[in-house]
């Protein structure tokens, strides 16, 4: 009907996972170029913090990797948009699940706007959101993802896999103990040696994504893009265990000083 148009289609989460698997499968058949999963029942978690980010994002999660394992089985090459109660702890779970990319459109109304309908926000929470701590979240996306993709392209293998499972534990536990602080109007400003590992971080990354173009502009006898890059995943892994033990020591503090005032 739309022969030049891509065609996503939403597969609803009322249905069973097994319905839903092969209500995905009836799409494909029909020509359905994208499929999308929701997460419907996940809008409100019965914990808080870091388990009420995992819990909101089960029902997405569960049947993004059911699709995926299907799709996989029948040899069926078709992306998978992961949708609904996904955040910036969870996002990288989705693609880890067999997600090809996440849908995050009511986060950022809320982040944008405050709230998720489309009126036009005020120029002030536009600028906040592109230079305040909202970018910092983008960032925490975006470098744990593309650590997971490394991992399971082969880049980042071996021994070098736990400098980036210090990273992305580290971003996670860092994110839930904002999330929880914030609950108390305690604010934890971004340090200069956090910019500094932020930075050194995405420096190894975008090395490390080169692949072997990287290597031919970058080769020095036995060092190459690939090898400069996980010696700077190694720096940053430091760094990120340095600056975590920091956070969450004037997190707690924070906590306490608050109690004690209150």
């Amino acid at each position: 009907m739309l022969p030049n148009t891509p065609l996503s289609v939403t597969v609803p989460h009322t249905m069973p996972i097994n319905k839903q698997v092969e209500l995905a499968i009836k799409l494909v058949d029909e020509g359905v170029d994208i499929i999308q999963t929701e997460g419907g029942t996940s809008a409100k978690p019965y914990s808080s913090g870091i388990q009420g980010f995992f819990e909101k994002s089960l029902p997405t999660l569960a049947i993004t990797y059911s699709i995926n394992k299907e799709f996989e089985k029948q040899s069926i090459n078709i992306p998978i948009m992961s949708a609904s109660g996904l955040s910036q702890i969870t996002c990288p779970l989705a693609i880890s699940c067999g997600a090809s990319a996440v849908g995050v459109g009511s986060t950022a109304n809320l982040y944008l706007y405050g709230k998720t309908n489309q009126e036009a926000p005020p120029e002030n929470v536009i600028e906040g959101y592109r230079f305040g701590a909202r970018t910092n979240d983008s960032l925490k996306i975006l470098v744990s993802t593309a650590l997971l993709l490394l991992i399971m392209n082969g880049t980042i293998k071996n021994f070098e896999v736990i400098a980036a499972i210090i990273i992305i534990t580290r971003e996670i536990i860092i994110s839930g103990l904002r999330e929880f602080l914030a609950k108390g109007s305690i604010s934890m400003p971004v340090t200069s040696l956090s910019k500094l590992k932020a930075f050194i971080q995405m420096f190894a990354i975008s090395v490390l994504l080169t692949g072997d173009f990287g290597n031919k502009i970058i080769n020095f006898q036995d060092y190459n893009a690939q090898t400069v890059g996980i010696i700077l995943l190694w720096l940053s892994s430091f760094l990120t265990l340095y600056t975590g033990y920091d956070y969450l020591r004037r997190g707690i503090d924070h906590a306490i000083n608050q109690d004690s005032k209150d």
